[in-house]
Parts: structure tokens; sequence; C-alpha cells
């Protein structure tokens, strides 16, 4: 019975995707549980028993002890905020789905992080005002078609620049900003040359899709280039977000580009000061290699 009913919505993803955003609404009516980083969740089951990005996780879980406020952009139902909430870290964080972003507010009241945080209905993008946002729930994104979504499905929600924020945070301690808004990584950076020009670099950690999820017609993401680009130009290093934590040069970026294939297994990376301590990088990957 089950495998007929996924065989049926494979022929018609419309009804999938309906059917999948009204698991999710109900969802927040289920009781919340312990989850194993030791905060109540609701949402996504992965998260429970840590199955959901574990080499992501300890990558944030290291650098934390790094920063005292991280920036949360494109939040989703919450997960790295509550991680990062739950070390005791300010957080800002902005998730324009309205589903999305009823999740994050419940977790965050269920966990009484409310004194902790910042939470925004918000787009982060290169421009105040309004766009179109495209889908719903998880793979909502201002990219027109993007996930398949169909071009005509879309709602218009508030965006701000990250050159807008007026932050309090020790100027000693760096930024952690973990993002991930389904293919408008351009967009966000065009709105960011305060963050990105700031003496004490932040640290990002970024999901950049090379050739998931791209509108119809489109084999690898158009923005590619440029979106790395601004990183190497203002003094950045960049790392795929494992526990090889592998060095990706421009040279690979182009050659991906250019030949229209994705060398790379991976879709979140980490961009770091060209400056920062060779040693901090060594004790990163001890650790990660060790948990």
């Amino acid at each position: 019975m089950i495998k007929n009913l996924k065989s049926y919505f494979q022929k018609f993803p419309f009804i999938a995707k309906k059917y999948r955003y009204l698991r999710e609404f109900f969802g927040l009516i289920r009781k919340e549980k312990l989850s194993i980083y030791g905060f109540l969740w609701k949402g996504n089951k992965l998260v429970l028993d840590g199955s959901f990005e574990p080499n992501e996780i300890k990558i944030v879980s290291f650098f934390l002890n790094h920063v005292e406020t991280v920036l949360n952009i494109g939040a989703n139902q919450g997960f790295y905020t509550c991680i990062s909430l739950s070390k005791n870290k300010k957080v800002f964080a902005f998730e324009p789905d309205s589903l999305n972003f009823k999740y994050l507010i419940e977790n965050i009241k269920i966990n009484n992080w409310s004194e902790s945080v910042e939470a925004y209905p918000l787009a982060v993008s290169n421009h105040n005002g309004l766009q179109k946002l495209y889908g719903n729930s998880t793979g909502a994104s201002l990219i027109p078609g993007w996930g398949g979504t169909s071009k005509k499905s879309f709602k218009l929600i508030p965006t701000i620049k990250l050159d807008n924020l007026i932050l309090d945070h020790k100027k000693d301690k760096p930024l952690l900003i973990i993002v991930d808004i389904e293919g408008a990584e351009k967009l966000m950076l065009e709105g960011a040359k305060k963050l990105l020009n700031m003496e004490l670099k932040p640290i990002w950690l970024i999901e950049i899709s090379i050739d998931e999820h791209q509108p119809l017609g489109t084999k690898i993401n158009p923005d590619l280039i440029e979106t790395f680009k601004v990183f190497f130009s203002k003094g950045y290093r960049s790392f795929t977000a494992e526990r090889n934590l592998t060095e990706i040069k421009m040279e690979e970026i182009q050659e991906i580009f250019t030949n229209k294939e994705n060398s790379l297994l991976f879709h979140n990376f980490v961009f770091l000061d060209k400056f920062y301590s060779e040693e901090i990088l060594k004790n990163l990957r001890t650790y990660l290699a060790l948990s």
C-alpha cells in the first residue's frame, strides 16, 4: 500500500508537495520530544537521533567555542538556532517561510530561550523591500523554478540586507554565520558588504548547491563562480564541510562551471579568513576525525 502511494506521488510531484506540507503543518500539534542534543524538538525527525547533517553540526559545535554571536539565515525549523542557544550564544534567526517560522518559534518557546534570540520572518537578500518566495517549507526559495517549483507558485515576503543589521556582539570574537537559503546566496552576499569587510572576519557555513535543485534547463548553478569569487576576493579560504575539511580552490570551481560536471560530493562549505590559525584548523580536523 505504502509503495503504491509513493509511486503515485512520484507521478504527481505537486500532490506530493501538498502532502508533505500538510504533514508538516499537523506536526506542529504533536508532542515535542527530547533530542540527543539535550533540547526539546518539534519537526524533522532526523534531528532527534543526530542523523541530520552530522558533520556540519560537529563543525558548528567546534566553532561555537570561538564565538558569542550566531546569525542563522534560512533558519528553517530552527535546528542550528537551537544548537547555538543550547550553548548560551546570542542568535539572530531569519526564516521567511511561514510554516518553518512557526516551527522555529515553537522550538524556541518550548525550550524557554526567548530572551536569547531575535527571530525574524524575513528573507535575507540584496535589498530591503518585497520579493517573491517560490514554493513552501524546506524548499522555499527566492530563485524562480528552484527545485522544480512552478514559477506561478509564489508569495510576496519582506526582505532585508545584512548590512542593515545592528549587531551587539563582542568585537574580539568573530561572528558565526550559518546559511541555507536555497540558491539565493549571491543575493545575500550583495547585501552583506559590511560583514564581508569586517576586520575580524565572520566564520561562514553555507549550503551552496552546485547542480542540485537548479531550475529546469540549468545544469550548474549560474551564480557558482560569483559566489565563491566574493569570498576569495575578501581574503577567505574555502573548505568542504565534512570530516576531511578539504580545501577548495577557485580553479576547481571554474572547472566545474566550464565543464558542467560536478566534481564535488558536498554542498556545504566553510569559509574562513585566510589568516585564520592553522592550529585551530588542525584541531578542527582532529575533532572531526575522532568524534
